[in-house]
């Protein structure tokens, strides 16, 4: 005897059906993703854990010792045979300003064009002038020496002195501002002749040398010890002293109220 479905019951099996066909329809590595993805995963361990063992085995026991650091090529130790060559370094020669060279030339045709002093040094007709108002005043030279061995030279014309003995003079190897250092001095009034000074201390000493009111060149000339004092070209005193040997600086001097015109001045190398 035959039953009849019961209502609904052909609808549910026909849907059934469909689902069983989509499952078979699906691609493959859809319906079995995750036994691909477990195959890989095996496949990954055994790759890797095959190189860890591979390089284990090649890097061989361990001794307990850091490695050593690998030298750069020029570090390598040279080959069986060959001698190294040595690094020979030249010391470079000390500068030398051939003899002549003007290192310093004062330039008073617009004012007194970096020299500073004390207010008795004036600016006067192009010239350099000291109106004698102080008893002791030295002006230092604008230049930047770097020998000491050179020669100072100023063209000057005395005018007179105040006081019963005065003097004038060229200074070289100038320390500090004041007038230490060698100095070319002309002595004017009652002790009157030329010298050569370290300081205020005299090294030698000319009393045959007379001063006049006449222009004339005076040049102090220091190469290393020796010391040398002309007017116009003609050697007056000399000496040798070995305090003061640096550069310096290169100036003027004016003592006892002495009034003076500075014409020229200028620094050669010796």
């Amino acid at each position: 005897m035959n039953q009849e479905p019961y209502p609904g019951e052909e609808h549910i099996y026909s849907h059934l059906f469909n689902e069983k066909l989509k499952v078979k329809q699906r691609p493959f590595w859809r319906r079995h993703l995750l036994k691909i993805y477990a195959v890989a995963t095996t496949a990954l361990v055994l790759v890797l854990g095959y190189s860890a063992i591979t390089l284990a085995m090649a890097q061989g026991p361990s001794s307990g010792k850091p490695n050593p650091t690998p030298k750069m090529p020029w570090e390598q130790p040279p080959s069986a045979g060959v001698t190294p060559t040595p690094l020979v370094t030249t010391p470079s020669a000390p500068q030398t300003i051939p003899s002549g060279t003007v290192l310093c030339h004062a330039d008073w045709s617009q004012g007194m064009n970096g020299w500073s002093g004390t207010p008795d040094w004036k600016y006067v007709s192009q010239m350099l002038a000291n109106d004698g108002t102080s008893y002791d005043s030295t002006i230092l030279a604008p230049c930047s020496l770097t020998t000491g061995n050179y020669a100072v030279e100023a063209e000057i014309q005395y005018v007179r002195t105040e006081n019963y003995s005065g003097s004038f003079g060229i200074l070289a190897r100038g320390a500090g501002g004041g007038s230490t250092g060698y100095i070319g001095l002309i002595r004017t009034g009652d002790y009157s002749g030329a010298a050569i000074m370290r300081g205020d201390k005299s090294l030698a000493f000319a009393n045959e040398y007379k001063v006049d009111i006449a222009k004339h060149t005076y040049r102090l000339e220091v190469k290393d010890e020796k010391l040398l004092f002309f007017v116009d070209s003609q050697k007056i005193v000399e000496t040798t002293d070995t305090t003061y040997l640096s550069a310096g600086r290169a100036g003027l001097v004016v003592q006892g109220h002495t009034q003076v015109y500075v014409k020229s001045f200028q620094v050669t190398a010796l």
